[in-house]
């Protein structure tokens, strides 16, 4: 979904998380919120915590649609790190469960 995809559309791919940060750090509260809310992640905290939950969800989701991430090499402890850093509600018990849920999230 383009939308999910709205700091980074355009052309001008922010690639770097600093680039990515740089970019959220102008937006407001409620922009942040909005985009967190559209992606299906967690809308609470501090601005800088909604920003730094985005701007993985961005870095990741890029590395995903490329066809950089792969969950396969990935431990349980590990999805389950990533899945609490976006801020991705509800629970996952299983292995399966944790990529399915992942993999929805970043490539919609």
């Amino acid at each position: 979904d383009d939308e999910k995809d709205s700091t980074v559309a355009n052309g001008d791919i922010a690639t770097t998380g600093a680039q990515i940060v740089a970019e959220l750090e102008e937006k407001g509260v409620s922009e942040l919120k909005d985009q967190l809310k559209s992606a299906g992640l967690s809308t609470s905290g501090s601005k800088s915590q909604l920003i730094v939950r985005l701007a993985l969800w961005i870095h990741k989701s890029n590395e995903a649609k490329a066809g950089r991430l792969s969950f396969d090499g990935m431990t349980v402890p590990d999805l389950r790190e990533l899945k609490q850093g976006l801020g991705l509600k509800g629970t996952a018990p299983t292995r399966g469960e944790l990529i399915e849920v992942l993999n929805q999230s970043l490539l919609g």
